[in-house]
């Protein structure tokens, strides 16, 4: 009996020989031809190696405010602050005769300035001359309140970060008051907020720029115009175009706040016209002559 059992797994044996060589008929449960789909294919967008490492400390940043975890203080002004500003930038109104004073942010003890805040919110919380405040006084105390919950959890570093958005956003509340006030000193003074008298520079009709000079800068394509200062002007645009082409289009350059001005994307080695006006709180002068300049 014992021959025979061998002689049987002899001949059963060259059946399984190749056994895993051929295909199965019955493959194993999730191993089919269309068990396994591909993850789609996203194509990352093009960005410079420098925004890509600034996408990733940013998305690190975030996952520590997620996780309640300590933040750099340099870091929330570098991604908190700039998203409140985009939020509530507003700029003073160059008429206004009065602007709040702000100094109490600076200049009094933190009880104090917090005391002197939450005046400002209760004198203009339904204030009929200040329907709409912005930023809204919900925002603000809501702020306070991150503030005071850090200090409590001894987050020193993170009661700062708050801080640091508290004063911004008193500082754009501040603008905003002083844009709304009419310029009635009695309707500021009922915001909570001190009133300072504002010193006008010079309020008179641009005249003509009379731009003097004009150089290569250190970039191929670059000038640099010099022009004479415009009493009372708070800003001057400026713009070039080619000078040997009949009816040539304009283009625009970012503009300067000082009497120099640099010109970006000129035509290398062909001759251009450079023009300049001054513009203030009664609106823009005449642009000035074009100026010949001849960038490297």
């Amino acid at each position: 009996m014992a021959t025979n059992k061998k002689s049987t797994a002899a001949k059963a044996a060259p059946e399984n020989e190749n056994a895993e060589d051929s295909p199965s008929k019955n493959p194993p449960k999730g191993l089919g031809k269309h068990s396994i789909k591909p993850e789609p294919f996203t194509k990352a967008p093009n960005l410079t190696g420098s925004e890509l490492i600034e996408r990733q400390r940013r998305a690190k940043f975030e996952k520590k405010l997620e996780k309640g975890k300590p933040v750099k203080l340099s870091e929330v002004k570098k991604y908190l602050l700039p998203e409140l500003m985009l939020m509530y930038a507003v700029s003073v109104d160059p008429l206004n005769t009065y602007v709040c004073n702000i100094s109490f942010l600076n200049d009094l003890s933190r009880p104090e300035m917090f005391e002197f805040i939450a005046n400002i919110i209760a004198s203009l919380t339904d204030n009929d001359f200040y329907t709409t405040p912005s930023p809204a006084l919900s925002v603000i105390t809501l702020e306070i309140g991150y503030y005071n919950a850090a200090k409590a959890d001894g987050k020193t570093t993170l009661a700062n970060e708050h801080l640091v958005n508290i004063k911004y956003l008193m500082r754009q509340l501040a603008i905003y008051v002083a844009n709304t006030c009419g310029d009635l000193l009695s309707t500021l003074e009922s915001s909570g907020f001190i009133a300072n008298k504002k010193t006008r520079g010079p309020s008179k009709d641009m005249n003509q720029v009379v731009i003097r000079s004009a150089k290569d800068t250190s970039h191929i394509g670059t000038g640099e115009a010099t022009y004479d200062a415009m009493p009372g002007a708070s800003f001057y645009n400026g713009k070039w175009c080619l000078r040997d082409v009949e009816d040539a289009p304009m283009n625009n350059v970012a503009g300067s706040v000082g009497v120099k001005m640099e010109f970006d994307e000129l035509p290398s080695k062909e001759w251009v016209l450079l023009f300049v006006r001054a513009k203030g709180p009664k609106g823009a002068g005449d642009w000035s002559e074009g100026f010949p300049f001849f960038p490297r």
